[in-house]
């Protein structure tokens, strides 16, 4: 094996070619910042401060950072692992839960209608289902590198099954079954979430280490997120574990654009030594 055999080494400006990238990253960065500096309670009545302001902003500039960075000189289109990946992250979006409670809080209240109770649990559940569909979408994304072995028809068939529980999960919301009926449909939400985290971060390791790294990170992100309901506000505890919950997943959802685009970058390379 020669020095040229070798695919070169990967930097911040191979991932970011073009002028449009390094500014949309640039303004995430930004985002990131401002997050970090300010409190935004999911569901709050808060209003648009400026660290709800650079949340609800965080994962569209990652799209678009993608976005800009994905493209290939003289054509219009994108790979379909990199558009598979902007259908999960706009999945991933509105599975948000301050999303929902400011930019589609006219949405859910015209979905749940009167309720209460239940449409609170209604909605929490079908937040679950949203991001289990993200994460399907993601490991569809990267499961085109899995080669055809038994691992990808594994990762085929929990797609499809996860992708069936979850969009039932979301219709039987839509229609208000009965609460106690719908205990069932959270629980599948919140199974069919934990197998499709399983699966991307099985995929996306096998594929990218740093991808899978970021999926590892959407685990960090639940484990997060249940540590901040058990201590409460206990000495701003809370807040504190929200703020690094939110910057974790970004985190997570940028190493996993980040993989795919080396990975895609390599596949690129290899063809271009073959031809």
């Amino acid at each position: 094996m020669t020095s040229h055999d070798v695919v070169p080494p990967t930097r911040l400006r191979t991932f970011l070619p073009g002028l449009v990238s390094r500014i949309t990253f640039g303004a995430l960065l930004v985002a990131l910042v401002v997050r970090l500096t300010g409190d935004v309670e999911p569901w709050g009545e808060e209003g648009l401060t400026p660290a709800v302001v650079a949340h609800l902003l965080l994962l569209p500039l990652l799209a678009l950072t993608l976005w800009a960075a994905s493209g290939t000189p003289g054509t219009s289109g994108r790979p379909r692992p990199v558009v598979l990946t902007l259908v999960a992250l706009a999945l991933g979006y509105l599975g948000d839960p301050v999303v929902a409670g400011t930019l589609l809080s006219g949405v859910w209240e015209a979905l749940m209608g009167s309720m209460e109770l239940e449409g609170i649990v209604y909605q929490a559940m079908m937040l679950v289902a949203l991001l289990a569909l993200a994460l399907v979408a993601q490991t569809l994304a990267f499961r085109g590198w899995l080669g055809a072995g038994r691992l990808y028809r594994l990762a085929g068939a929990a797609c499809w099954v996860v992708g069936v529980a979850a969009v039932a999960v979301v219709v039987s919301g839509l229609l208000h079954l009965d609460l106690a009926e719908y205990v069932v449909g959270a629980v599948t939400a919140g199974a069919a979430w934990c197998v499709a985290v399983a699966f991307l971060a099985v995929a996306a390791w096998r594929v990218d280490r740093l991808a899978g790294t970021g999926a590892l990170l959407h685990v960090a992100t639940a484990v997060l997120a249940a540590a901040g309901l058990l201590v409460g506000d206990s000495e701003g505890v809370y807040q504190a574990v929200l703020r690094l919950s939110a910057v974790v997943y970004v985190a997570g959802q940028a190493l996993l654009a980040t993989g795919l685009l080396r990975s895609l970058r390599e596949d690129s390379i290899r063809f271009e030594r073959l031809a």
